[in-house]
């Protein structure tokens, strides 16, 4: 199909063809060819622009396209990065050598969209350590925009640095960011980013635009970066009035805390470079803090040192350190009772020669418990121990959910990991926590224990009789533990019968793994047989408290098929909801002769 004007013109070019032909054209004639072919082109764009204008994002008024833009570019962010200055083995994927601005390519874009694009200045400037091309050539479409400078993942361990001019235009326009955000290995490489910003650099200017500044390290001896010395502390503290997060890995800096609502110094290595006075000043001027990490940096604050330090405003405390370290800087640190702690502990053993650190430990936490607690986690291995306290609400992190009663419906609040304890715990950590917990408020109670055979039956009721209105109770790793004979009642002999039960309001029975084979006796596992189970059940049921959930993992069992027509039915006559994942012939955690779970009848089980 021909368009209404074509003919026309084929006529006119046809007319002037002929008359060039004759050798009758004029002078002018060629200079009015190029007008006309100007007057074409011209009208082609138009045509091309109408087209376009078909188009129902392109008929947005230009300022809708660039929040369109905008959210793109986020989604789709800008990824190949400056070009490395020499090749290497670990950039196998080969990068486009064309601009490339996340989903934009500028090559198949129209001038309505490319025109918009480039109007975002502030595009531009978060992404203009991203782009293939050099930062300076990008430089003229940012305008006066703050720059968003992200190398987070730039480097890998071992691979070449970027370019120099990219490392010079860093050093050189850092005041002028809004973010900066650069993590990094190969502290040995002469073209790594981090052997041109020593520390001085932040304390000769003035940042007015930064909000976010990371500058994360690789691991490394303190004694191979030279930037980590004593008198860091000595320069002039970094103007940044709206810094708002500051993280350093193997690095620091100057700096003045009191705009931060987060802080993290984290150390690979025991980096003692802040005093304790150091380190309580800045704690006293963080009044905006919100969240506080620190890992192998923490002085040893002495127990004269001046009261502590209340931040009004602090939700979350993350300390790694020597236990000494973390007991000490949580005596001098104080905050609203909803703060949540997570703190490891490392060489206690070192630290402690019996199991008083429990004691300080119970210490620390007069202050800092709230009274909404429910929940209690025990984790004893073999070389470590681990208690965390829990209270109602939505779980911090969502991605990554162990699978226990906690991991719906709870949130963390006191989470403490202790290191290099050996020898069963279970007792002295109850008794410590018990003058600073409610253990009458906590409904629901996990416990996983390495040396669970070590406690008897007494030792177990005894423990568990502390937690009078315990609703859920879930064992871990512990097939076979007489931790069950403890839930059974005791008769007493009286004219009446009467039941002493050791957890009077338990409804729900939760076993990852329970081991009922007779052939245990004969390796010293002193957990319940199946009769022993059943009677424990049974004796429950006759005192009034019976179980109304059961939930058993892996059941390990001599003959998987005879389980699921005598063991199973009577656990259900039992409990009136009985749930069993698996049924196994083995421990497939410690048989050497390895099983796969039965099929069929064997695994799945469930009834109410």
């Amino acid at each position: 199909m021909k368009a209404a004007w074509f003919p026309a013109i084929s006529t006119h070019i046809r007319q002037t063809n002929d008359t060039i032909a004759s050798g009758r054209h004029s002078s002018l004639l060629e200079k009015r060819l190029d007008e006309e072919i100007s007057e074409l082109e011209g009208a082609a764009l138009q045509l091309r622009a109408t087209r376009n204008a078909c188009r129902p994002l392109l008929r947005l008024p230009p300022e809708i396209i660039g929040e369109i833009v905008e959210l793109l570019a986020a989604i789709w962010p800008a990824c190949s990065g400056c070009l490395p200055s020499k090749p290497t083995s670990h950039h196998t994927e080969e990068r486009a050598l064309g601009l490339q601005l996340g989903w934009v390519l500028f090559g198949h874009i129209c001038r309505l969209l490319r025109s918009t694009l480039l109007a975002r200045n502030d595009i531009w400037a978060r992404n203009i350590c991203s782009i293939s091309r050099s930062p300076a050539s990008v430089l003229l479409y940012c305008a006066l925009a703050p720059f968003h400078i992200d190398l987070s993942n730039y480097n890998r361990i071992g691979g070449p640095g970027p370019p120099r001019q990219c490392v010079d235009f860093i050093v050189e326009h850092m005041r002028s960011s809004r973010v900066i955000m650069i993590q990094e290995g190969g502290w040995g490489n002469s073209e790594a980013i981090f052997a041109y910003l020593d520390p001085a650099l932040f304390s000769a200017a003035h940042f007015t635009h930064l909000t976010q500044l990371k500058l994360h390290l690789s691991a490394y001896p303190r004694d191979e970066i030279v930037t980590l010395t004593d008198d860091i502390f000595l320069l002039p503290e970094m103007v940044a009035p709206n810094l708002r997060s500051l993280s350093l890995r193997n690095y620091i800096i100057p700096f003045n805390p009191f705009t931060l609502t987060g802080l993290e110094l984290d150390f690979d290595y025991p980096t003692y470079l802040l005093s304790p006075g150091v380190l309580m000043d800045i704690i006293r001027r963080c009044h905006r803090l919100r969240s506080l990490k620190l890992k192998n940096c923490i002085p040893m604050l002495s127990t004269d040192a001046p009261g502590p330090v209340f931040i009004a405003s602090l939700e979350e405390v993350h300390l790694t350190d020597i236990i000494g370290r973390c007991i000490g800087l949580l005596t001098h640190l104080t905050s609203p009772t909803s703060t949540r702690y997570h703190v490891e502990c490392l060489h206690v053993a070192t630290e402690y020669q019996s199991f008083s650190f429990f004691r300080d430990i119970a210490q620390t936490l007069r202050t800092k418990t709230s009274t909404s607690l429910t929940g209690l986690q025990i984790k004893l291995e073999i070389y470590s121990c681990t208690f965390t306290l829990y209270e109602l609400g939505k779980p911090q992190d969502l991605e990554y959910r162990e699978v226990n009663p906690f991991c719906e419906d709870y949130r963390e609040h006191i989470h403490y990991h202790l290191t290099a304890v050996d020898g069963p715990q279970l007792s002295n950590m109850l008794y410590a926590l018990s003058e600073v917990v409610s253990f009458a408020a906590i409904e629901t109670l996990q416990i996983t224990a390495a040396f669970h055979d070590t406690y008897n039956t007494m030792c177990w009721a005894t423990a568990l009789a502390r937690f009078p209105n315990l609703g859920t109770l879930y064992l871990s790793n512990m097939p076979c533990t007489p931790a069950l004979f403890a839930l059974e009642p005791r008769e007493s002999v009286q004219e009446v019968v009467q039941y002493d039960v050791a957890v009077p309001r338990l409804r729900y029975l939760w076993l990852d793994i329970l081991d009922v084979r007779d052939t245990k006796d004969e390796v010293g596992m002193t957990g319940p047989d199946r009769s022993q189970f059943w009677r424990m059940l049974s004796s429950r049921l006759r005192a009034g408290k019976q179980l109304e959930h059961l939930r058993i993992d892996t059941l390990v069992i001599e003959e998987p098929m005879q389980a699921n027509r005598v063991f199973i039915p009577r656990l259900k006559a039992l409990v009136p909801f009985v749930e069993i994942d698996q049924v196994q012939e083995r421990d497939p955690d410690t048989d050497s002769d390895d099983s796969e779970p039965e099929s069929g009848e064997g695994s799945g089980f469930g009834s109410e």
